[in-house]
């Protein structure tokens, strides 16, 4: 039986004047935190705009793109990513979301 470590704030990123900002690491294990954290700073502030800073973003794998999916389902255009890598860049075309 595995045991999965809690998920601390640091782990899921931070909100402020806007702007959500990713922390540097978002895989399997914190993107539903992550996911959840970012669509209840939109429930705060129902009539702002979230621009979702991706600078410090480092590792991720394909959770990142399912959380982004899952916000921006439920954002539309109020939500923004902003400074995304490369290689996050290359795993939106790959997985054909570029317009999503």
């Amino acid at each position: 039986m595995s045991l999965k470590a809690p998920t601390s704030a640091a782990d899921i990123g931070s909100y402020a004047d806007g702007v959500y900002a990713l922390p540097a690491k978002v895989t399997h294990a914190q993107a539903p935190a992550f996911a959840a954290a970012v669509l209840q700073v939109a429930q705060r502030h129902p009539q702002q705009a979230l621009s979702l800073d991706a600078s410090a973003l480092r590792e991720f794998d394909s959770s990142l793109l399912a959380a982004l999916m899952q916000v921006y389902r439920k954002m539309g255009t109020k939500a923004q990513l902003h400074h995304a890598p490369a290689q996050l860049r290359e795993l939106v075309k790959v997985y054909g979301v570029e317009e999503a």
